[in-house]
């Protein structure tokens, strides 16, 4: 018998990652509130579906936080996660990598237990243990600016770093190639590498406590 390779399933979402400049927007004391924006401008559909990843956020005890994301352009927002996991001040665990939040998950974020750290997998979100949904967005345009919010309730004894969020959407757009352009020409670099454009280090800045970021990206 003939032996075949494995037939990789089909990836039918188009996905938006953000350019943070290393080593991230740092959480503390001094920036309580912390925004990243990506800013879409190739997908002109409407969604039917949506997921938020967060790639990378590095904090201890994140159960202090509260995420939200926001489309700026119609005012739609959602409570991803807050005070996440058991407790009255959420999971004492650190760090979220790779964590999917998706209408479609079987577990609530508010199951995450200190023990699991790094939290990584697929979960609903959740307001406080109120069940939060991202169908919200649905019939709105991909073609948006999108904003993370992350709060820390609790900055004086934890810190961390937001490094790297995505956003998946359906339909799908057509194509390989994207594209990351800065909203600032400052420290303007490029980088082209396998069909692929990287424009910008994606500076930000800090003002009145609130670290904001702003980054264009393209999937074509």
């Amino acid at each position: 018998n003939d032996i075949k390779a494995p037939v990789e399933p089909e990836i039918n979402y188009s996905e938006y990652t953000s350019d943070i400049q290393s080593p991230g927007l740092i959480i503390n004391a001094d920036n309580l509130s912390i925004s990243d924006d990506i800013v879409i401008t190739s997908n002109n559909q409407n969604i039917t579906k949506m997921e938020v990843v967060l790639n990378q956020l590095d904090h201890t005890w994140v159960g202090d936080l509260q995420i939200t994301l926001t489309n700026v352009n119609t005012g739609t927002s959602i409570v991803l996660a807050n005070l996440a996991g058991s407790g009255s001040y959420g999971s004492g665990g650190d760090d979220f990598i790779d964590t999917v939040f998706s209408d479609d998950a079987e577990k609530s974020i508010d199951s995450i237990v200190s023990g699991d750290s790094p939290h990584t997998g697929l979960y609903y979100p959740s307001n406080d243990s109120t069940r939060t949904f991202l169908s919200v967005f649905n019939g709105e345009n991909i073609n948006s600016t999108w904003r993370l919010n992350v709060i820390d309730t609790y900055p004086s004894a934890d810190n961390g770093y937001l490094v790297k969020w995505s956003l998946r959407f359906e339909p799908k757009e057509s194509g390989e190639s994207i594209c990351y352009l800065s909203s600032s020409t400052e420290n303007f670099n490029s980088l082209i590498e396998d069909n692929s454009i990287y424009f910008g280090s994606n500076p930000s800045n800090t003002t009145d406590n609130a670290l904001y970021n702003t980054s264009l990206g393209i999937n074509s």
